[in-house]
C-alpha cells in the first residue's frame, strides 16, 4: 500500500471562516492577542469544513460507512476502500502552515494551529480506523494458520507499517502542542481538550477517549520523569525526550538519555497480555542490553484515571512507582 499526501491547494484561512457561522467577531479579531477560546472557535469550524467535504461523498451523515461483517477478505477490502477514497479526500486541501509565534498570538497563528489539529485529528480517525480492521485480520489469520495466504499476510504487515506511522505521527501532533508552552499560555493544555477535540473529528467508532489515554499518558509520564530525575539532582545529566515515530513504533514513547545509557519507556494504558504474574506483580518489564547500553522498561496505568483530567500531573501511585524503579536501573 503505497500512500501519497497530494499536494494540491491548501485550504485558507477565508475558507475556514466562512465555512459556518462566524464565531470570533471582526471586533474580537482586531484584539491585540487571541485566546484559547478563540482557537477552539476556529478549530469547531476547520473540523466541520473538512468533514463535510468528505462525508459529501459518502451520501452525507456524521460517520463513514459501517463496515460488512463476516467474510475476512470482504471486510479488509471494503475498510480499504473507504480509507483510500477518504483519505483522498481529506488529502485534497492540506492544513495551512503554521507560522513561526512571533510575539503576540496571532489570528494568523491561530487559524493555523486550529486547522492542522482539525486536519490532523481527521486523518487519525480515518487511518486508525483501517489499521485497526487490518490489525483484526492479521490476528485472525495468525489464529488460523491454514487459511492464511502468504501474499495477503504481506501486504497486511506493510499495510499496517504504513498505516502505524501515520497514525504515531498524528498523535505526536496532537501531544507535542498540548504539552508546548502555547498550549499552557493558551489555557488549553489540558486531557479534557484533548478528549474534546478529538470526539469532534471523529468519523469513525474507534475509540476517541482511549486516544486521549494514550496520548495524556505519555505527557503525564514524560513531565513526572523530567521531574523525579530534576528533584533527584539527576536532571542535570539525563535528557527526557519523546520517542521519534520509529522509536515509537518500537515501544520507545519515552527516551531518557543518561550518559552513555539509553532508556526507552513504554507507557501503556493497561498490562499488557504477555506478561506474566510476577510481572504484573512487579508493575514493569524491563529490559537490558548492557553491551549496546540500551534499556527498555515496560509500565502501564492501574486504572482509566491516572492522569488528573484538568492537567498532565500523573496520579497513579503505581504508575509512578514503576517509572522510578526503571529510572533506578540505569543510574
Amino acid at each position: 500500500m503505497i500512500l501519497v499526501k497530494s499536494k494540491l491547494k491548501m485550504a485558507s484561512a477565508e475558507e475556514i471562516n466562512t465555512s459556518s457561522n462566524a464565531a470570533v467577531t471582526e471586533k474580537t479579531a482586531a484584539a491585540a492577542e487571541f485566546t484559547g477560546r478563540h482557537l477552539e472557535a476556529y478549530f469547531v469550524k476547520g473540523a466541520r469544513y473538512h468533514k463535510d467535504r468528505i462525508l459529501r461523498a459518502f451520501a452525507g451523515g456524521d460517520k463513514l460507512p459501517a463496515l460488512p461483517r463476516g467474510d475476512l477478505a470482504e471486510t479488509i477490502a471494503a475498510s480499504e476502500k473507504i480509507y483510500r477514497k477518504a483519505s483522498d479526500l481529506l488529502y485534497r486541501e492540506q492544513p495551512i502552515e503554521v507560522p513561526e509565534l512571533a510575539g503576540d498570538i496571532s489570528q494568523e497563528l491561530v487559524v493555523a494551529l486550529a486547522d492542522n489539529l482539525a486536519w490532523k485529528g481527521i486523518e487519525h480517525s480515518i487511518t486508525k480506523s483501517h489499521l485497526d480492521e487490518v490489525e483484526k485480520a492479521l490476528i485472525q489469520l495468525k489464529d488460523n494458520p491454514r487459511t492464511a495466504d502468504a501474499d495477503q499476510v504481506f501486504s497486511l504487515k506493510e499495510a499496517k507499517g504504513v498505516l502505524k506511522t501515520l497514525a504515531i505521527e498524528d498523535k505526536h501532533f496532537y501531544r507535542d502542542f498540548f504539552d508546548s508552552g502555547l498550549a499552557a499560555k493558551l489555557e488549553i493544555d489540558s486531557p479534557v481538550m484533548i478528549r474534546k477535540f478529538l470526539k469532534l473529528t471523529s468519523l469513525t467508532d474507534v475509540d476517541y477517549g482511549a486516544v486521549e489515554r494514550g496520548i495524556s499518558l505519555e505527557i503525564a509520564a514524560r513531565r513526572y520523569t523530567a521531574g523525579f530525575l530534576a528533584k533527584n539532582d539527576q536532571g542535570s545529566e539525563a535528557i527526557v525526550n519523546y520517542g521519534n515515530p520509529r522509536e515509537d513504533a518500537e515501544g520507545g514513547d519515552i527516551v531518557v538519555i543518561k550518559g552513555k545509557k539509553i532508556l526507552h519507556i513504554d507507557i501503556k494504558k493497561a498490562p499488557p497480555q504477555y506478561l506474566g504474574e510476577d510481572e504484573i506483580e512487579q508493575g514493569y518489564r524491563f529490559y537490558a542490553d548492557r553491551e549496546k547500553q540500551i534499556y527498555k522498561a515496560v509500565v502501564w496505568a492501574e486504572s482509566r484515571e491516572a492522569v488528573a483530567d484538568d492537567s498532565f500531573r500523573l496520579t497513579d501511585p503505581r504508575l509512578q512507582n514503576s517509572l522510578e524503579q526503571a529510572l533506578g536501573k540505569i543510574s
